[in-house]
């Protein structure tokens, strides 16, 4: 497995920082994080209320070379999708898998919030008719030369131009498709977006694939990159004390049976998955939240009579 939250870097690191007193998580947000925005927030920039500390991952570091990636275009390619591939490769070793070898039989699944850096691209095409309203409404007449000078200088703030690679470098299924390439994966690859029910969604569709006997190995990944301003502004207004958490995780799966006949180290096992989400959820005290959690529990033992049953079937056909 592999877990890199804020501040830890590795599977070690969040175990020392976990067990140590996980506040050392918790730094306040780098200064440059909030493109716009750099300074102290005040009542110029609307007092966001939310700018509070978190575990934010100041910085992220990928070797050239390290993965068949072509070093002119990593810049364009989404932090996000370099932070699941490093995830899923620590992953892979710390389950003793080589890295070079085709597995047919193995497949990802990763869960993924929205990503707001993939709107900068409209945004860029936005901001040509916004700054103009903007000049009026501020009863401002500029020139076309100091109009055209100011947009462009808002387009920069906002981030690069659309080119074909950073195109790619959006799309967020290409997160799984990125990892099966590079590590030569056969099985499914894709991507589950549930918000913050992506990570278990994800590995609930990775369980059902090992249980109907698609796959023999699955690595289940969730990266989030939740430190962007719209994405506090908007989490702050629904949640207030909830904190900002960016990272990533990988584990990877397989049949007991087959872990046991590998020699593989298990950290554990998943005997039956069920979930519940909805608006409900966010209210444990009502009716609705115990009914759902109630059916969740349901699924969940469900699960584990097939996963028992799915079991039973291959050591009768083996």
């Amino acid at each position: 497995m592999d877990a890199r939250f804020g501040s830890a870097a590795s599977l070690d690191d969040f175990q020392r920082l976990a067990f140590g007193g996980g506040s050392a998580l918790l730094q306040q947000r780098p200064a440059d994080r909030w493109r716009g925005l750099g300074g102290p927030l005040g009542d110029a920039n609307n007092a966001i209320a939310a700018d509070r500390p978190g575990a934010f991952i100041d910085q992220f570091a990928m070797p050239l070379g390290k993965y068949r990636l072509p070093p002119n275009e990593m810049q364009e390619i989404l932090p996000q999708q370099l932070l699941a591939l490093e995830s899923a490769a620590a992953a892979l070793e710390d389950a003793g898998m080589a890295l070079r070898e085709r597995r047919h039989r193995a497949g990802v699944i990763v869960g993924m919030s929205f990503d707001f850096e993939t709107t900068n691209f409209h945004l860029r095409w936005w901001l040509e008719g916004q700054a103009r309203r903007w000049a009026a409404a501020m009863g401002l007449s500029p020139s076309e030369e100091q109009n055209s000078a100011w947009i462009e200088a808002l387009r920069e703030q906002t981030g690069p131009a659309l080119t074909p690679t950073a195109t790619m470098g959006a799309l967020g299924n290409i997160i799984a498709s990125r990892i099966a390439r590079e590590f030569q994966f056969g099985g499914p690859s894709f991507v589950v977006s549930a918000e913050a029910a992506s990570g278990i969604a994800a590995l609930e569709a990775a369980v059902r694939s090992l249980q109907l006997g698609e796959t023999d190995a699955m690595v289940v990944g969730a990266v989030d990159l939740a430190g962007d301003v719209r994405t506090v502004m908007a989490t702050g207004a629904l949640r207030p004390d909830c904190a900002v958490g960016e990272g990533a995780t990988s584990l990877v799966l397989k049949r007991l049976s087959d872990a046991t006949r590998d020699g593989d180290r298990v950290y554990g096992v998943i005997r039956g998955i069920g979930r519940a989400s909805g608006a409900a959820i966010g209210r444990l005290d009502s009716d609705e939240a115990r009914e759902s959690m109630a059916a969740a529990c349901e699924r969940s033992m469900a699960a584990r009579c097939e996963m028992q049953a799915c079991c039973d079937w291959r050591h009768w056909a083996s």
